[in-house]
């Protein structure tokens, strides 16, 4: 995005007065003229006045869903246009067996789930299981079953 200011960095609309605009390929200067090909920095205007084209920084607020915008405003320097998203939604609360109609028939999908999100695949088990019987090294092992059993704290049987 960019917008033209003037030498005090006001805002100065473009010859459509639109405050921003997001091509530099063809730019409607302020004075009703075109300027082809524009670049950032000091913009031609018939009517004598200081201007410049400049980048809008964008910045975001929030992590959830847009809501909107503030801006442009020149803050610390720079032009920023700020984009307001809502709060993060809160994660879905893990089934439980009394929460859940069919939790027991389903536990084991959870389960697996849990293991591959927290790192405990079949895959990294087996690779764990060969290095402390075949290699005796055991710390792979001892660290997966940790997250196993915090999997199953999380997921009890019924």
């Amino acid at each position: 995005m960019y917008l033209i200011e003037d030498a005090k960095h006001a805002l100065v609309p473009d010859g459509r007065g639109r405050k921003m605009f997001n091509s530099l390929v063809v730019v409607f200067r302020p004075d009703g003229g075109q300027t082809t090909k524009a670049s950032v920095g000091d913009l031609h205007d018939e009517e004598g006045r200081k201007l410049k084209i400049v980048e809008v920084a964008e910045v975001r607020e929030g992590d959830g869903i847009l809501g909107g915008q503030r801006g442009p405003e020149f803050v610390k320097g720079e032009w920023q246009l700020t984009k307001l998203y809502s709060a993060a939604p809160e994660p879905p609360a893990d089934p439980t067996p009394d929460t859940t109609e069919n939790y027991a028939d389903m536990l084991e999908g959870y389960r697996q789930s849990a293991y591959d999100d927290e790192g405990a695949s079949m895959n990294a088990l087996i690779v764990a299981l060969w290095e402390k019987v075949v290699e005796e090294r055991s710390d792979a092992a001892d660290a997966l079953e940790v997250k196993r059993q915090a999997v199953k704290k999380r997921f009890p049987k019924p």
